[in-house]
């Protein structure tokens, strides 16, 4: 399924381009087996092609996120009556993250009908304010995901949706020793399972990248 990860990329430049994320030191010859192929010069050649395009600008691989449609920054703050609801989002996302690791792969896309949207973090703070942000395809993208995902998903929350200007994003990759460590000291509940279970029926089949 990773090769509906960035739509404009082919399989191996995906490949390519999550293996370098995850260590810009990465050489060709480990590349080649990533790739299946048997000439590190087939690596190389993705490698190299992907520089040209601007898409790769450094090392450690330096993703330009807009290159690969991602051009939209935002940070959506979600307000609840109540601190449940929110642990129930962070809670909610932590686990669907876990989930999504098992199946999909590293980074959360989540497709909307107007686009993707990538998430970097989702976090309670505030007493009463939830936070998440990320970079999406689009305006519009973010807005779906706010509107219609969210808040038929919780109700009763209010979202107010900024798009960011300025933002430094490091990558989006799930934080496998994060999540195992949370699961150690708050582990899941019966009432999670049942909700990992709404999740595995309708959220996931809705918005994990379809092969």
């Amino acid at each position: 399924m990773i090769e509906n990860l960035f739509p404009n990329l082919n399989r191996n430049q995906t490949l390519t381009i999550v293996s370098l994320m995850r260590n810009g030191r990465l050489t060709d010859s480990k590349l080649k087996d990533i790739l299946g192929y048997k000439s590190e010069n087939s690596a190389a050649y993705y490698r190299k092609e992907l520089e040209k395009k601007g898409i790769i600008k450094g090392y450690t691989a330096e993703i330009d996120w807009e290159k690969l449609g991602y051009s939209t920054r935002f940070l959506i703050i979600v307000e609840a009556e109540n601190s449940v609801t929110l642990h129930e989002i962070e809670r909610d996302h932590i686990f669907a993250a876990d989930e999504y690791l098992k199946n999909v792969g590293d980074i959360v896309s989540t497709p909307t009908l107007f686009g993707n949207v990538l998430l970097k973090d989702v976090a309670t703070s505030y007493g009463t304010l939830a936070t998440i942000h990320g970079l999406a395809t689009s305006e519009d993208a973010v807005r779906s995901y706010s509107e219609i995902y969210l808040k038929e998903r919780y109700h009763g929350i209010q979202t107010t949706v900024y798009i960011l200007k300025d933002f430094s994003i490091i990558d989006f990759f799930i934080q496998k020793e994060f999540i195992e460590k949370y699961k150690k000291l708050s582990p899941m509940t019966e009432k999670d399972e049942k909700r990992l279970e709404m999740f595995r029926g309708k959220f996931f089949k809705r918005f994990a990248p379809r092969d």
